[in-house]
């Protein structure tokens, strides 16, 4: 089996047209979202066949990346991410020093806040300032933010003079003095 990084490269460089095209009926949507699902999940299946006989971080990252395009789903798997923080973990097992994966690894931390802080309020809203779950939930969510912010400085380690990352960064820090103030 031959690896072409140039193609995995393009998958990470493509983005979902069909999502911002607003002139689709409901159904038209469906059918572009399966089709879209399809794609993805015959690209997963190469790069896990790729993984048989090449342990390379980008065939990692590649997976990461594909996993993270899944549409939020109720099951856990996807909600929370699993398999996108498992393919970025391994990815920088092979290369610590792969400043994408550290980033995308932030990028999934960051979400792990938002679904962990939606959870606490959904759960009690009338009690959170009282009620001791949803105390325990802003500790998680707090928790994720820092997380992202760790990994995104060493992403700026490897990468020091990367905007996008100091942007991300500062972002994390926004977010972080937000949930430590409401």
């Amino acid at each position: 089996m031959n690896y072409n990084k140039d193609l995995l490269k393009s998958w990470i460089d493509e983005g979902i047209d069909y999502e911002e095209n607003d002139d689709l009926t409901s159904e038209e949507f469906k059918i572009l979202h399966l089709k879209h699902c399809i794609k993805i999940n015959k690209r997963i299946k190469y790069c896990k066949e790729l993984l048989v006989h090449y342990k390379d971080p980008f065939i990692y990252y590649t997976l990461a990346d594909l996993y993270n395009r899944y549409d939020f789903d109720e099951a856990g798997r996807i909600l929370y991410k699993q398999d996108v923080r498992f393919y970025c973990i391994m990815a920088i097992r092979q290369d610590r020093n792969y400043a994408p994966a550290w980033v995308l690894l932030a990028e999934t931390y960051w979400w792990l806040a938002i679904v962990v802080g939606a959870e606490a309020i959904s759960d009690s809203p009338e009690l959170k300032d009282q009620d001791p779950i949803f105390q325990e939930g802003k500790k998680r969510q707090i928790g994720y933010i820092e997380k992202a912010i760790s990994y995104i400085k060493k992403a700026l380690k490897i990468e020091p003079v990367n905007e996008e990352y100091k942007d991300l960064l500062e972002f994390y820090y926004q977010e972080r003095n937000d949930m430590y103030c409401s």
